[in-house]
């Protein structure tokens, strides 16, 4: 590999994306009124975003919702309103990747 001194920045600039991300699904649930302690946010949440990476539809629609509907009942919103916040989340994304 010639360019290692890039791969730390790359790390860091991942690390700063995913934060936002996970932060991005938290400021959704507090939208949607569901308060999730900070241990689902970091624990729970990241399984929830890690499941849109499967290839079997657009953007995670779907997939991501079902995993919300799973997953976080657990830490104490229901499941409407987990996929409340998992639908807010994507309509999110869409927005922000509109202007791009």
């Amino acid at each position: 590999m010639r360019a290692r001194h890039v791969l730390p920045t790359q790390v860091a600039l991942g690390f700063l994306v995913s934060l936002c991300n996970i932060s991005a699904f938290a400021a959704c649930a507090m939208t949607v009124g569901v308060s999730l302690p900070i241990l689902a946010v970091l624990v729970l949440v990241p399984l929830i975003l890690f499941s849109m990476l499967v290839p079997l539809t657009i953007s995670g629609w779907g997939v991501r919702e079902s995993a919300a509907a799973a997953l976080l009942p657990t830490a104490g919103p229901s499941v409407l309103e987990s996929i409340a916040v998992s639908v807010l989340f994507g309509i999110a994304i869409i927005l922000t990747s509109f202007p791009g």
